[in-house]
């Protein structure tokens, strides 16, 4: 069977993709391993700073898993929020002859919209917090007061 050239580059950009949380794991695992030698040369320093490249350059790739206790707790008041309209709408509605077809369909578009709003919330939060801003300052902390150990 041939592939198409579409099929090829959606593959490769799949594959991509599913090596990033790997490279991110790898780099932050080394930088540890760097972190806790004894002694550190210019050369260890320069090499733990470098493994925090990748490191933060494939964090994004978790971010779905980044929700704190307050964006879902946010989501969760958003969707009530939408449930209690889309409720108000419902008893106006009912006085509006609807198939069951058309019932379906609405309630459909009302789950999609509260999925939506969820997704949107979700989607801001970020691993902008202060534990993986301190590994930038592990060389200059190592330089200043010795090793970690």
């Amino acid at each position: 069977m041939h592939q198409s050239t579409d099929t090829r580059r959606l593959f490769a950009a799949a594959q991509r993709d599913s090596k990033l949380p790997i490279l991110c794991v790898r780099a932050i695992r080394d930088f540890c391993l760097m972190a806790r030698y004894r002694s550190h040369t210019r050369q260890t320093m320069g090499y733990m700073n470098d493994y925090l490249g990748p490191f933060h350059s494939c964090l994004h790739i978790f971010g779905e898993f980044r929700a704190s206790k307050g964006d879902r707790q946010e989501a969760a008041r958003a969707v009530e929020e939408l449930r209690e309209g889309q409720g108000r709408q419902s008893t106006i509605n009912q006085y509006f002859k609807l198939t069951s077809t058309q019932q379906a369909k609405r309630s459909l578009e009302e789950q999609q919209e509260r999925q939506q709003v969820v997704d949107d919330i979700l989607q801001q939060a970020t691993f902008n917090f202060p534990k993986m801003h301190l590994l930038s300052h592990y060389g200059s902390q190592i330089t200043d007061f010795g090793t970690l150990l």
